[in-house]
């Protein structure tokens, strides 16, 4: 799946976040909170 403010890795059984806002320093906000659950799950589900 595309994320607009966060790079998902998968390496392995290892899943990899990083936030991608540099413009707001990676500063969180809703959407980017949002994007990091549904990456966590993204990762759950290839479990």
């Amino acid at each position: 799946m595309e994320y607009e403010n966060v790079i998902l890795e998968k390496q392995d059984n290892i899943g990899i976040l990083y936030i991608n806002r540099p413009k707001a320093m990676n500063a969180l906000n809703t959407a980017t909170v949002r994007e990091i659950s549904k990456a966590i799950d993204e990762v759950k589900e290839n479990d």
